[in-house]
Order: structure tokens, then C-alpha cells, then sequence
């Protein structure tokens, strides 16, 4: 959470002497904020503190501080002009192209296609140029939207034999693979026999858990040797 202090001088508001003046001015002060705001305060007002003087002659009115802070959106977040967007495609629509709505903070709706000629890999970072938002100081340049992409691959046995063999036939075949050894074929004809394993899926926070026990088990067992090792058998200092 962001939070921004502005302090309005008194001599704005040393006219006001009616409360109900006051709060009609910090009102439409408070509803009309600027597109090219700092970010710190173009969201929504939490918070603020009022602390003016009695308006007597002979006193100086106190200033208005109004407490800014910046409420989390739930599509977009923002840096200075631009704005940043996480979006999950299906590993169809990485390959073969996708459009979806985006509803921008402006109010439009933008229509986001891709590349049809492009492959979209997780991780991958795409940019909508000068669709975000205006710049401070400078309202007619505007930043941009930057995507990052997600990709969901299909879960557990989704995919058919059948399927495999179309996909087989449609997408790149894989490279050829070393031992690993970095010797080429004559490491290869020296090395003992390939053997064949299966990899599976497992629970990875649960496979550090049970690590993290066995760990504390064997440290255990190993201080409780030592107690006993130090406790038995052991020379004992004669008391004088």
C-alpha cells in the first residue's frame, strides 16, 4: 500500500468559514482527479485530516492534509504511464493464436489479438504501444500495457495416444540426446548399459517437508549417539 501525504496550503482555504463550504470544496477537490496524476494519488482517498484554526483575525488558518493511498486493482498495476497485466492462455491458444477482451481503466474495451505467426511461451512478455496511461506533465503521450503470459497445459491423461501421433506430425521432432557425458559416440560406446526410468508426478512441498524431517531425525539421532558415547566408557575427572 502506497500512501502519499498532501498538504494544502491554508491561504487556498482561508475564505471558508463554514464547515459545509469546506466539504463541498474538499469534495469536488477529491472527485476530480487528474489522468496524469502520480500514481500515489490518482486512486481512491482512504483517509483524511482536517486541522484548521479557529478563523480569527488575529490567528493564521491550518492547513487541510489529506492522506492519499493507493487501493490494489484487480486487473492491471501501475508504473508511472504504463501498466503492467497477467494473463493465463491455454497451450492451444499458445500455439495457435487467441484474442480476448481487456477492459482498460479508461473505460474502453480493448480487443488484445495476437501474432498469428507467433508462439506465446510461458513467461513471455508482449507490449501494446501507447495504450496506457498519460504521462505526467504530458497528457497527449502515453505509456504502454506490458502482458506477461501464462500457458495451461492440459492436466494429467488429457491427451489421447491418438492425439500424440497427430501432434507428432504437426510439431517439430525433438533434437537428438548426448549421454551427458560430453565424450560423443566413443563415451557412449564405453558407458555401461542404458537404464530405463519413469519420471512421476509428486507433491514438491511435500517431498521438502519429508526431507526436512528425515534431516531433523538423523540430527537427532546422531546428537543422542554422541550423548551416550560421551556418557559411558568415558574417563571421568577426579574431584579433589
Amino acid at each position: 500500500m502506497i500512501t502519499d501525504l498532501i498538504v494544502i496550503s491554508s491561504t487556498c482555504f482561508s475564505f471558508f468559514f463554514s464547515p459545509s463550504s469546506l466539504f463541498l470544496s474538499l469534495l469536488l477537490l477529491l472527485l476530480a482527479p487528474r489522468a496524469d496524476a502520480d500514481t500515489d494519488s490518482l486512486l481512491c482517498v482512504c483517509s483524511c485530516a482536517l486541522f484548521l484554526c479557529s478563523p480569527q483575525p488575529d490567528q493564521i488558518p491550518g492547513d487541510v492534509v489529506v492522506v492519499l493511498q493507493q487501493q490494489e486493482h484487480a486487473l492491471f498495476k501501475r508504473d508511472g504511464a504504463n501498466l503492467f497485466h497477467k494473463r493465463t492462455i491455454t497451450l492451444l491458444e499458445a500455439l495457435t493464436g487467441f484474442s480476448f477482451p481487456l477492459y482498460h481503466l479508461d473505460g474502453r474495451t480493448l480487443v488484445v489479438k495476437s501474432d498469428p505467426a507467433a508462439v506465446v511461451k510461458p513467461g513471455s512478455v508482449l507490449a501494446l504501444r501507447e495504450e496506457g496511461m498519460p504521462q505526467k506533465g504530458n497528457p497527449y503521450v502515453r505509456g504502454n500495457i506490458y502482458i506477461e503470459f501464462d500457458v495451461a497445459f492440459p492436466e494429467g491423461r488429457a491427451i489421447t495416444e491418438a492425439t500424440k501421433k497427430v501432434l507428432r506430425t504437426v510439431l517439430p521432432a525433438p533434437a537428438p540426446q548426448s549421454n551427458g557425458t560430453g565424450g560423443g559416440d566413443a563415451a557412449m560406446s564405453d558407458a555401461a548399459a542404458p537404464e530405463e526410468v519413469t519420471l512421476i508426478t509428486v507433491d514438491f512441498d511435500a517431498e521438502k517437508r519429508k526431507f526436512a524431517a528425515q534431516e531433523r531425525e538423523a540430527y537427532e539421532a546422531e546428537e543422542e549417539e554422541d550423548d551416550g558415547r560421551h556418557g559411558h566408557g568415558q574417563p571421568q575427572c577426579r574431584q579433589q
